[in-house]
């Protein structure tokens, strides 16, 4: 996911896009493994990182949202398909 980061065109995104993306970026890593390769992913590896990542706190209390989830997903099909 670094090579990615460095291949945004500057100025392509907002700073504060690029930092919501890398907090995804660090969930990612730290859910699915830092070492692993992203052509190695499975269904079943995104699935259990939805599941993982559901279970843990969010804001206000409540559990991380489908949305916030969602968005992390984007971020890594993003990187995916760079």
């Amino acid at each position: 996911l670094e090579e990615f980061f460095e291949a945004i065109p500057e100025g392509s995104l907002e700073q504060n896009s690029i930092n919501t993306m890398k907090t995804h970026e660090n969930h990612l890593l730290r859910l699915l493994g830092g070492k692993r390769f992203l052509g190695a992913l499975s269904n079943a590896d995104l699935q259990d990182y939805i599941q993982k990542r559901s279970k843990e706190p969010g804001i206000r209390g409540r559990n991380v949202s489908a949305t916030t989830i969602r968005k992390e997903i984007t971020t890594l099909r993003n990187a995916w398909n760079w």
